[in-house]
């Protein structure tokens, strides 16, 4: 658990056990996302590229062949594109939006980040998840137990760091119209899990299990 300023308890991560019907082929074909977010709702390469921390991938020009090590400013097992002089985390070496605040970045990382936060509306792909997927990063410890009821319907569980992700959920259900999912969230260090379901794009709160 963490605390932040106002006594707010955040969870460190957070359960979701979720149940999904509906019409055959759609059930199918969220259930073969297998809950990547990105592939319901897919960040920005670059910013996907850059929050990666993709060390053979340059994050601007997308080549494999731009970087090298900088050994004189940086620790050797980082990389520096030799063509646009950025390396990686950008989003997570900023603070908000404001490039005057950007004292971490060298003048080649304040224009491409500037460049991103006016094309995506932020250059951090750290806000960009946290407004887009409702988490810092994507699912983790994936399961599911295949699909049953002759494919209308499956179980799977994963892991999200802090919350559950409503604007996945909320996405899934608005594009494929015909399922309904239910999830039951579990916060670390909770003793109740709560119960909400998902249907054309709107969420119903439907209550606690103390």
């Amino acid at each position: 658990m963490k605390e932040y300023a106002g006594n707010v308890i955040v969870p460190n991560y957070s359960e979701s056990s979720v149940d999904v019907i509906g019409d055959a082929s759609e059930v199918k074909q969220l259930y073969e996302t297998k809950f990547d977010f990105n592939k319901i709702i897919p960040m920005p390469e670059p910013l996907h590229i850059d929050g990666n921390g993709d060390e053979t991938k340059c994050a601007n020009c997308k080549e494999w062949t731009n970087l090298k090590c900088d050994s004189e400013s940086y620790d050797d097992s980082q990389r520096i594109c030799g063509v646009c002089k950025i390396r990686s985390n950008i989003g997570g070496r900023i603070d908000g939006d404001d490039e005057n605040e950007w004292t971490s970045l060298n003048e080649h990382e304040k224009k491409v980040a500037m460049e991103w936060r006016d094309k995506y509306g932020t250059a951090s792909w750290y806000d960009w998840s946290i407004k887009n997927w409702g988490t810092k990063w994507p699912a983790s410890e994936y399961y599911d137990d295949g699909l049953w009821m002759n494919g209308t319907g499956f179980h799977c569980e994963f892991n999200t760091p802090w919350d559950i992700p409503y604007p996945i959920f909320i996405e899934a259900s608005k594009k494929w119209k015909t399922i309904t999912i239910t999830v039951w969230a579990e916060h670390e260090g909770e003793e109740r899990a709560w119960e909400y379901e998902f249907k054309n794009g709107k969420m119903d709160k439907k209550g606690c299990n103390a």
